[in-house]
């Protein structure tokens, strides 16, 4: 296995920060957590925020794409240092959206509820 590429089947991971769109504290603190990752972390493919729900996640959010082990290594401690109230799911590309948004899933924080069956509706596991 090569230190530049994740173990087969995994191609990459997602990091869902999560905020509560109807809070306005949250929002503010999202958008300065979004900034500061996009400032520290220029290399990143960081996603625009999602005020409202969308897909399976229950509440607003924003979303990382990590592509290499060397990106997953720098921004994951980060977060979970920097992440303030925010719950955060740190996800692989497997193959299998049901199990990478649940089995397979690690959290930061508060554990969140994901729409698993929107996934099993659209992908099959």
């Amino acid at each position: 296995m090569s230190a530049s590429r994740f173990p087969s089947p995994i191609a990459g991971y997602d990091i869902h920060v999560y905020f509560y769109q109807d809070d306005p504290v949250q929002v503010q603190s999202a958008s300065a957590l979004h900034a500061r990752i996009a400032k520290t972390f220029p290399e990143i493919r960081l996603c625009s925020m999602c005020p409202q729900p969308v897909g399976p996640h229950i509440t607003g959010m924003f979303q990382v794409i990590i592509e290499t082990p060397e990106q997953f290594s720098q921004i994951v401690p980060w977060i979970a240092l920097n992440r303030n109230e925010h719950s955060v799911l740190v996800h692989p590309h497997s193959g299998n959206e049901v199990l990478d948004h649940s089995k397979y899933a690690m959290w930061i924080g508060e554990r969140l509820p994901v729409n698993l069956e929107l996934l099993r509706r659209y992908f099959s596991s």
